[in-house]
């Protein structure tokens, strides 16, 4: 999958239709895809131009939605306001990814 098919994905998925968040958004996707590779190569090192695995890809999608729309809320683990309560399962988009990324075990 291209970067341009998982922005896309991702502005469908938070209702975005111009181009003025593509720079914000790309900057989640870089920023997320080396957290997944970072993350998941972190107990035997990352292989030299290693990229985001395939199986990785819509997690990378849902961990940059996760952080996108908790944006101004980093690290907000209760919220409540009128009689709404809002808590979110992860504290922000890193706590996403390693929740859903199993990192690989060096083999002995």
């Amino acid at each position: 999958m291209t970067n341009t098919d998982k922005l896309t994905y991702i502005k469908t998925m938070v209702g975005i239709t111009g181009t003025e968040q593509d720079n914000l958004i790309e900057a989640y996707l870089a920023l997320s895809a080396q957290e997944i590779v970072n993350w998941k190569y972190s107990l035997i090192g990352v292989p030299e131009g290693k990229t985001v695995d395939a199986e990785d890809e819509v997690i990378q999608i849902h961990a940059v939605v996760a952080g996108y729309n908790i944006r101004g809320a980093e690290n907000q683990t209760s919220h409540n306001e009128n009689q709404i309560y809002r808590t979110f399962d992860a504290n922000d988009m890193v706590d996403y990814i390693h929740k859903m990324v199993i990192p690989f075990a060096k083999v002995v």
